[in-house]
């Protein structure tokens, strides 16, 4: 039988009518990129070593496949994006020769709650949870709500508690599913997420429509492959060991900052979470750099902070899921990757600091 080793739940960080949402700076790969960090832990290389493909159920573009795999450090994989059939998508987790696979599916269409999953099949193991398949009768689809890989995932895995057995079956189809806790397994947490979010974001279309991505920066241009070059950094925190020195470079440059050998030059990722708050800034409207001025309509004021990730190595990030005012220097942030602005006709991402309120001095 199938195993789901791990799985995890990502959802966007505004209400609508209770429901979660895609804040201003969410989408659907920034739901995914959550939703597969969770599921993959703080290293998420070792974590994948035995999976032996990547697949994404949605009908988003193809390109989405080879963003995610950049985002997470997998580009060892093959990866494809197919449609987010609900059957089919059912049939393969049923399957016990399903081979060890990540499989991440996203709902944030309109009219829908903002959510993602990973699913981390494999084979095995003392955690997780075993999936089969079950016959039954046709469900008469009406008056049920339309299942996707996300809520059909949802139902199964989020109810599958003790040494119960949960079935589902999918509307209008024979196709069931039936799911039975083996343990804990990774991202289990991330399956009941608080639901409160910032005033601000209570409804994130009140402040007019989507960004024009056509629209020309008029504040600092940074051209397409330079951003490109520095994905690895920018979007996973990775920087460079000079074997010679043992200086670390942050971000990476192809040369050691400390001592400037170009070889001897080794990856190394920094931890995205638990960076320590040193500095604080409020940027408030009129203040902000024009590429932000989308956001700042939408939102208002945010703020920025200078963080610890690593003895060596302070970033500056931009708070969000956050009013502005609520950094205070001695907390401590996570880090997820959102959307940053819009330039050359595309959206540039990047990663932002989600506060730790416990952790407040």
């Amino acid at each position: 039988m199938a195993v789901l080793r791990a799985a995890a739940l990502a959802e966007g960080a505004a209400r609508v009518s209770g429901l979660p949402q895609c804040a201003p700076d969410e989408d659907r790969f920034t739901l995914l990129v959550a939703a597969a960090e969770l599921a993959l832990g703080e290293d998420p290389v070792a974590a994948a070593a035995p999976l032996e493909s990547l697949t994404v159920w949605t009908e988003a573009a193809p390109e989405l496949a080879e963003q995610l795999q950049t985002a997470l450090g997998l580009g060892r994989l093959p990866a494809r994006s197919v449609g987010g059939d609900p059957a089919r998508f059912a049939d393969m987790l049923a399957d016990p020769s399903t081979p060890p696979g990540l499989h991440l599916a996203v709902d944030a269409g309109p009219g829908s709650a903002a959510r993602a999953i990973a699913l981390w099949v494999g084979t095995g193991g003392s955690g997780g949870i075993e999936v089969a398949g079950v016959d039954g009768e046709p469900v008469d689809p009406a008056g049920t709500v339309a299942q996707s890989p996300v809520s059909l995932t949802r139902e199964l895995v989020g109810s599958a508690n003790g040494d119960g057995l949960r079935s589902v079956q999918i509307p209008g189809t024979r196709v069931g599913l039936r799911a039975k806790r083996l343990g804990p397994f990774p991202g289990e947490e991330s399956w009941n997420p608080a639901s409160a979010s910032p005033a601000h974001l209570a409804n994130p279309q009140a402040a007019g429509g989507e960004v024009d991505l056509g629209t020309v920066s008029e504040g600092a241009y940074l051209p397409l492959a330079t951003y490109l070059e520095d994905l690895p950094s920018r979007w996973r925190f990775e920087a460079e060991r000079c074997a010679a020195c043992n200086g670390l470079s942050f971000p990476a440059r192809g040369r050691c900052k400390r001592c400037g050998r170009l070889d001897g030059l080794s990856r190394e990722r920094l931890g995205r979470d638990g960076g320590t708050v040193e500095a604080v800034t409020t940027v408030r409207p009129g203040a902000q750099p024009s590429e932000f001025d989308f956001q700042v309509q939408r939102s208002g004021a945010y703020d920025v902070v200078l963080a610890r990730l690593h003895p060596d190595v302070r970033v500056t990030l931009q708070v969000t899921d956050a009013t502005a005012g609520s950094a205070r220097i001695g907390m401590t942030v996570n880090t997820r990757l959102r959307r940053l602005y819009p330039m050359e006709g595309a959206w540039r991402y990047g990663r932002k600091a989600l506060l730790r309120l416990e952790t407040a001095r």
